[in-house]
């Protein structure tokens, strides 16, 4: 069985924002897949694995990792 979840890595790049990622983890093996946006970490709610509502394009982001957590688990369903 594997999963799937969205994470924001703490690998921080020059303009002091952090890579978003889903982290996906089969036998106990993580691998990640950077989504290529970078958003600062008190914009994001590690809880619930979502930006907050204080972020400019907070829905925007939502909906595009929603889409992709959700390809992502399509493709662990095949």
């Amino acid at each position: 069985m594997a999963s799937v979840k969205i994470v924001l890595r703490k690998k921080q790049n020059k303009d002091g924002k952090y890579p978003l990622a889903l982290r996906i983890t089969k036998d106990r093996k993580s691998s990640f897949v950077h989504l290529g946006h970078h958003i600062q970490e008190t914009f994001w709610d590690e809880e619930k694995g979502r930006v907050k509502k204080s972020h400019p394009n907070s829905v925007r982001l939502n909906n595009f990792l929603t889409k992709k957590l959700a390809d992502a688990e399509d493709n662990l369903l095949d």
